[in-house]
């Protein structure tokens, strides 16, 4: 599919990011949307959907960023005698897997460094601060199981990438963490939403709470798949100037968090959170319900634990399989004070804490893995200026204890 001439649809920030996207070979020839009654715009011919049958044009490029919204566009375009190959959803052109954006771009060569976990680590973890050429492959919601496929996709694709690597930061969340099983939880879907690997459906087929058929799950929540087709790439290479959208896309395209009309942090292309947001603190005496957190704990899964003790040597194991000098990190990071003083006085937590601590101490003897774990560190945890929520860092949070971090760090290189 030869394209030269695009009409956009959508009169929003997002087409000013098409806009400056587009190469120079790309021709916009007009503009077009549902609620504007005007002639021109941007010196350019404004089409109602009815007129677009008579206008030549390749495609139309649908600016919106909405998936149910799109599908509304797209049928109003059909049955205007639009053909359905014309339309393309400027997000369906450029979705990927967070793994896949990060290490396909090609400025960045090879990485001394790679961050695996959850959005502790993508929020709380600044990879500029660390050693080296860093990169941060954390995403909202991962479990133990998906940064093993993570770290397995940057092995088998991306390897030049990583071939020199000498450490790995994997943040595991909290002590619970080996009786989570992504896949056969409410927050799946979410996690693909966020750029998560979803190659690999893990346990899908055995949730109750899906139906058979995760598209249709992902469309009714207005989620986007972040896998691409062929033809998806291709036209993108094909129409977009990729550096532009490696620099611009997470400022203009930000994922909202559920029942949170503040953006959420995660971000695409970018190897951190987005530079020009910064959460000032939260209320001192803040503190997240006791009954809501500890929701997720209180059934204990001898399956999941089972399987996660062999994903996380399966890890390991991969790991040092790049390079058997590789250091490897498990962290654990500072909740504010107010949650970890609940979790320290609960007896379900000290439970978990036990068998975390078992856990870890069998991975330290076979694989030489060292423990940090930053929970009681106060400067941090009891300073509300450094959180954006109970759970996550700021920004500021970040540079704070990225740099505890990275002394940590340097200190076990030597």
């Amino acid at each position: 599919m030869k394209i030269s001439k695009v009409i956009l649809y959508g009169l929003c920030e997002k087409t000013i990011f098409v806009e400056k996207a587009l190469l120079a070979t790309i021709h916009i020839v007009g503009y077009s949307d549902s609620f504007a009654e005007i002639e021109e715009y941007n010196n350019k011919p404004f089409y109602s959907v009815s007129n677009l049958i008579n206008v030549e044009f390749d495609c139309i490029i649908v600016c919106l960023g909405d998936r149910k919204l799109f599908s509304k566009i797209s049928s109003d375009l059909v049955n205007a005698g639009i053909p359905t190959d014309k339309i393309l959803d400027i997000i369906g052109l450029l979705k990927k897997q967070r793994v896949d954006a990060v290490l396909e771009n090609t400025v960045k060569k090879e990485y001394d460094g790679i961050v695996f976990g959850c959005s502790h680590a993508a929020w709380g973890i600044n990879p500029q601060l660390l050693p080296g050429n860093c990169c941060n492959l954390a995403v909202n919601g991962e479990d133990i199981y998906y940064h093993y496929r993570v770290a397995k996709k940057a092995y088998d694709i991306y390897l030049p990438k990583i071939r020199n690597l000498k450490y790995v930061i994997l943040d595991l969340w909290d002590y619970p963490v080996f009786n989570v099983d992504l896949s056969m939880s409410t927050g799946l879907l979410f996690y693909y939403n966020s750029y998560g690997f979803m190659e690999d459906l893990h346990n899908y087929a055995n949730n109750p709470l899906y139906k058979a058929d995760i598209n249709l799950e992902m469309k009714e929540r207005n989620f986007y798949s972040p896998l691409s087709t062929q033809r998806e790439k291709s036209i993108a290479d094909a129409i977009l100037n990729m550096s532009y959208v490696r620099e611009n896309y997470d400022r203009f395209f930000r994922i909202r968090s559920a029942g949170n009309m503040e953006p959420a942090k995660s971000v695409l292309y970018w190897e951190y959170r987005l530079e020009d947001e910064y959460d000032m603190g939260i209320p001192p005496n803040s503190a997240i319900p006791y009954h809501g957190y500890f929701a997720c704990i209180k059934r204990y899964y001898d399956k999941t634990n089972k399987e996660n003790r062999e994903y996380i040597s399966n890890l390991c194991e991969l790991l040092k399989q790049i390079h058997p000098e590789l250091k490897i990190f498990v962290t654990l990071m500072p909740r504010y004070i107010n949650v970890e003083k609940l979790h320290r006085d609960n007896e379900c937590m000290k439970k978990y804490r036990g068998e975390f601590l078992d856990n870890m101490r069998k991975i330290k003897g076979d694989f030489g893995v060292k423990i940090l774990d930053f929970k009681d560190r106060w400067e941090i945890s009891a300073n509300p200026h450094f959180f954006r929520d109970e759970d996550h860092l700021n920004s500021f949070g970040a540079s704070a204890f990225t740099s505890i971090l990275s002394k940590e760090i340097q200190k076990e290189m030597l």
